[in-house]
């Protein structure tokens, strides 16, 4: 059995040649082009970076200062969100977007600064992210485009002690906002306890640094909306049009005598 340190090294070793094959300048100071960052026109306090920028150079200081935090993300995402795994019980990447999503430069990620930020004003930037979202997505010039689109906000200055309430509370109060939207809010943090879908004992959202995801909502989102019925009737309202497996059908039929039928 390999040691922790071995194990390390190989996770490394994977993110490293995943980053070689797509962009030649990860992890190198070469790119005299530098990191590009995205500013929003309605909300100019809010910027975005693609993950695939994070192995350019930077004289950037507000990038510089947490470009240590950035990279540990999106090598986590890379070595572990966009790759197989055993304990998933079933076949491709815990996210099979997420690796497209990188090479195409539409992972944006954002850092929200604040050590010590109340429930509202997490929620609050959270919804003008979300709006600048639904704009980035809105222009996209197909639906694949936009399914890969995703922005990952990190929280590292949070309370270690207070994280969970934090990220857990923000998650809560947003989530019916982001489904009326036909959006999805994740919540990943250190000790995150939300398990997969396919495996209760797997526990994929247990992120290096405290994040909250949005992305568009897709059909096996079901699993995190089937508990709420005003989730699922959005949820019926998103995807009649495509048809809705015949399971989940019958699961929602069972639970609140409500049915649609597939096409």
């Amino acid at each position: 059995m390999r040691s922790d340190a071995l194990m390390l090294l190989h996770i490394n070793f994977l993110c490293y040649i995943k980053m070689k094959t797509h962009f030649p300048h990860y992890h190198t100071n070469q790119n005299s082009e530098g990191i590009q960052v995205m500013r929003s026109e309605e909300f100019p306090e809010l910027y975005l970076i693609a993950a695939r920028e994070l192995y350019k150079h930077t004289e950037l200081d507000f990038v510089k200062e947490h470009l240590r935090d950035l990279r540990a993300v999106t090598d986590w995402i890379l070595s572990f969100i966009s790759m197989s795994n055993p304990e998933l019980v079933r076949s491709g990447a815990v996210c099979p977007y997420t690796e497209n999503s990188i090479i195409q430069g539409r992972l944006l990620l954002t850092v929200f600064e604040q050590k010590q930020p109340k429930i509202e004003e997490i929620c609050q930037i959270v919804k003008n992210y979300q709006a600048w979202y639904n704009q980035i997505i809105g222009e996209s010039k197909s639906e694949y485009e936009a399914l890969h689109t995703s922005i990952v906000i990190l929280f590292p200055n949070l309370p270690k002690e207070e994280t969970y309430d934090l990220i857990e509370g923000s998650h809560r109060q947003l989530k019916p906002h982001f489904v009326k939207n036909k959006h999805m809010i994740g919540q990943f943090y250190p000790d995150c306890e939300v398990p997969s879908v396919w495996n209760p004992d797997f526990k994929p959202m247990k992120s290096p640094i405290p994040l909250l995801v949005i992305r568009k909502m897709i059909k096996t989102d079901f699993s995190f909306l089937k508990d709420n019925r005003f989730f699922i009737e959005t949820y019926l309202q998103t995807f009649k049009e495509n048809g809705i497996p015949a399971k989940y059908l019958k699961e929602i039929k069972s639970r609140y005598n409500i049915e649609l039928g597939t096409k």
